[in-house]
This record gives structure tokens, sequence and C-alpha cells, in this order.
């Protein structure tokens, strides 16, 4: 019985090779942007719930916001604002009970307006004191240090948190790559080109720095 099963030809076996080229030119980019859409979304999730624990915390302390560090009360060492490891939980991580929290899926780098958090200073920041908390900074994506802020991603790091101040020519010339903190804390514009934000009554936004300091700044009380 004649076999009439036969070959492909070299012609056909590179038309195949092209036609997968193309579609994976087509189809990797959209799966790049699948994925980094749903990093953007857990990175909104994760900041909500950090603000939501920031107006627990302030409901706890007489209104007073939380500080970047202070001194524990039970003789440990200094509490940061998040987590840092199970001895030492930082001041929101009892309202969640969870350190993934505290680490933004893409580069795992928050911080917090260094306005509202004093940067361990000694001054208090009361929720009354602040007029517009809808439009007033309080947490967002930051750069670690050594990080570039055109992509808002950096080296690996541990460090969960931070002080955070917005992407500014001011603050890239004394702030910025090459200076002593070397981009540490600026705004980062990594989801996509923008940055994550949560704001003091709660709410989250991506946006571009310059559209939180103009035509109004954002970051300072109101």
């Amino acid at each position: 019985m004649r076999n009439n099963r036969r070959a492909f030809t070299l012609i056909e076996l590179l038309v195949v090779i092209a036609i997968i080229a193309i579609l994976a030119a087509i189809l990797f980019p959209v799966f790049a942007r699948a994925r980094e859409n749903a990093r953007k979304a857990k990175c909104q999730s994760n900041l909500k719930q950090l603000a939501m624990a920031g107006l627990q915390y302030a409901q706890d302390y007489d209104e007073c916001l939380f500080k970047c560090y202070q001194p524990s009360h039970l003789g440990a060492s200094t509490l940061r604002w998040y987590y840092t490891s199970d001895t030492n939980v930082g001041l929101l991580y009892p309202y969640i009970k969870n350190a993934e929290v505290f680490s933004c899926p893409t580069q795992n780098y928050y911080g917090a307006n260094r306005a509202l958090a004093l940067g361990g200073g000694t001054g208090i920041i009361t929720m009354a004191s602040i007029e517009q908390p809808a439009a007033t900074v309080w947490l967002g994506d930051a750069l670690p240090k050594g990080g570039d802020p055109n992509t808002g991603m950096g080296p690996a790091t541990t460090q969960k948190g931070s002080e955070l101040r917005p992407l500014t020519a001011a603050n890239l010339a004394s702030y910025g790559p090459g200076t002593a903190c070397d981009a540490r804390s600026l705004l980062a514009h990594r989801h996509s080109g923008m940055a994550n934000i949560a704001f003091v009554d709660g709410h989250v936004k991506a946006m571009k720095s310059e559209a939180t300091t103009s035509p109004e700044d954002m970051w300072d009380l109101k």
C-alpha cells in the first residue's frame, strides 16, 4: 500500500517559524502589560490597606498620624512605620498582620510623605491639621537607594519603607542619583509610567509626580 505522507519542505518550516515569531512579537507585550496591570492593582490594594491601617492608628492615638520612626515603648529597636522583621514589626503591622502588604509587587519599596511623617522629628501631625485629606499625599511608590528615576526601578532591597518626596527637578538635584541619598525615597513612576499614591482620606490613585505638585501642591499641609 502506497504511503502518501510527506515531510515538510524547508520553505514550509520557515513560513511556520515566521508566523510563530510574528505572533510572539504581538502577544508578548500584551502579556507583559497584563502582568504589570495585575501588579499595579495589587500595589494599589496594598497601599489602600496601609492607608486604612494609618487611619486606625490615628484613631487609637488621639488623631495623631504615625511618624516615620519612633522609639519603642517596650525597649526594643526603633520602630519604623513599616514592617522590618518579626522582632520589629513597626507601627502599622498590628492593624494588618500581613508583612507582604508592605512590599510593592513590582519593586518592594513604599514611602510615607516626609512632610507628614516628619522624618522621626519631635512634631506631631494630627488629622484635624490637614484641611484637605483627599488632596494630601500620604503613602506611595518610592525609589530604593540607587534607583533609576526614569523607570521607577532600582537594585534589589529588603527595606520596605522610607520617607517620600515628589519627583521634581529640585529634588533630583538635592536627593537624586549621585547625591548622599542617591535617589532614595523619590516618588517612583514604576507602574506603566505612573506612581501609585494613597491619600490621607484613604483613597488610592495612580498619578505622575508633576500632577501632585501643580497646579496644587499635594505634599504640604493644606
